[in-house]
């Protein structure tokens, strides 16, 4: 599926294919939400849930790599580097 393809489809149809096709890559908090990040063919995928109840309020489709910035805190790289 392409990105274009994947944005014309309704949000509850994106969340299903994100659900079901999606690989998960990583998660944030951001301010009163939590922002889920899945890899889906060429463009990646950030389902925005409202902490607390869990409702998605959002789904946001990129293939703009400087909008994975934010979750390049998270990834722990020590055990590549204790290997060098």
């Amino acid at each position: 599926m392409t990105l274009q393809r994947f944005q014309c489809l309704s949000q509850q149809a994106q969340q299903d294919t994100v659900k079901h096709l999606g690989v998960f890559l990583g998660e944030r908090v951001s301010r009163d939400m939590t922002v889920l990040l899945y890899g889906l063919n060429d463009f990646y995928s950030e389902i925005f849930r409202m902490r607390g109840s869990g409702a998605i309020v959002k789904v946001r489709s990129f293939t703009d790599t400087d909008l994975l910035e934010p979750y390049l805190a998270e990834i722990d790289i020590r055990e590549l580097l204790a290997e060098l």
